[in-house]
């Protein structure tokens, strides 16, 4: 973890999440239960806090759409083209999203560095290595998120990446990826949970029950890039 996302933690400015936590603890040979009671009893101190003056109708309609950029942050995770060279403007997009969230130029900065160094990588093997870091920052910046979201809020992050994930999986990696199931039923369930139109909803649930394989390996990229336009519509 990056000592921008460790000083937050350590000062009091934010909560720390569970995932997070517990890695810290690990680390430094704690006692992980004893410091998931004192989270517990943190959050819950941090949840009796005042609640915030409220907004008014001007200061509301220039709040950014925050379900919008949770989703299209969560898409962004979830398809894994986000670093790719003929896609800055997706890139920049990606950054953009998280810096609305609450997320600041330290915390954003290694992914410019790791898009940095794809863009220098002159073999395969380096261009691995590059990736392998990107795969093993994104918890991070997703904890990031989460900690700056309400529960509701980050399911859309969540059903973005979840819709993206799939697609990708089924396209490139299928059956060798075990996972792809269980995501397919987090994500069936996970429409009922968020509030949108019932055509969209059924439409979501019918994407997790599309038969695998595929007919055609894009098929289900083709859906979730549908898809993922139409959640965009409706936010």
């Amino acid at each position: 973890m990056s000592r921008s996302m460790l000083w937050p933690f350590f000062t009091g400015v934010r909560l720390i999440n569970e995932g997070s936590l517990n890695r810290l603890v690990v680390h430094l040979d704690g006692d992980v239960a004893r410091a998931e009671r004192l989270r517990k009893k943190a959050a819950a101190e941090w949840d009796d806090r005042p609640d915030p003056a409220p907004v008014g109708p001007a200061e509301r309609a220039q709040a950014p759409n925050r379900p919008l950029h949770l989703f299209k942050a969560g898409c962004a995770v979830g398809d894994a083209t986000t670093l790719q060279q003929d896609a800055p403007d997706r890139f920049e997009e990606f950054l953009g999203s998280l810096r609305i969230l609450g997320l600041d130029d330290a915390e954003v900065e290694p992914l410019h560095e790791i898009r940095a160094g794809l863009e220098v990588a002159r073999s395969v093997a380096a261009g691995r290595a590059v990736m392998v870091a990107y795969g093993g920052l994104l918890p991070e910046v997703i904890g990031l998120v989460e900690e700056r979201s309400t529960g509701e809020e980050f399911r859309w992050f969540r059903l973005g990446k979840l819709l993206q994930s799939i697609a990708l999986v089924a396209s490139l990696a299928w059956p060798e990826d075990p996972d792809i199931d269980d995501e397919r039923t987090e994500l069936f369930y996970l429409s009922d949970m968020i509030d949108m139109p019932e055509g969209l909803r059924a439409h979501l649930k019918s994407y997790c029950r599309l038969r695998l394989p595929a007919t055609e390996r894009m098929e289900l990229l083709g859906e979730a890039y549908r898809l993922k336009r139409a959640v965009c519509a409706i936010l």
